[in-house]
Parts: C-alpha cells; structure tokens; sequence
C-alpha cells in the first residue's frame, strides 16, 4: 500500500490497484482505505490536496 501513494494517484486510482492484487481479500476496499488514509492523516503523515 505505501509503495502507491506517490502524490498522485487518487484514494480511487490506488484501490483500482489493490483491488487488481488483492480482488476479494482486499473487500470492503474503499471503507478499508478510507480509515486507513484517516489513520495516516492523524499522524500527519499525509497532505491533502483538491484536484
């Protein structure tokens, strides 16, 4: 997963590429990256930016 945040790609464009790795094992896919950007975020460990 860290790997395919590169300040790019958007939390869609890097669940497309879970979702080709890991299909079914990686489902509820959006809910699941979705708290895990919450997590990182208070940390501080990423920005946000509007696109």
């Amino acid at each position: 997963m860290w790997p395919l945040i590169d300040g790019e790609k958007s939390i869609f464009e890097i669940g497309k590429e879970v979702d080709a790795h890991f299909g079914e094992e990686a489902h509820p896919l959006y809910e699941r990256l979705a708290q895990f950007f919450r997590i990182l975020d208070s940390y501080g460990f990423v920005e946000w930016k509007n696109q």
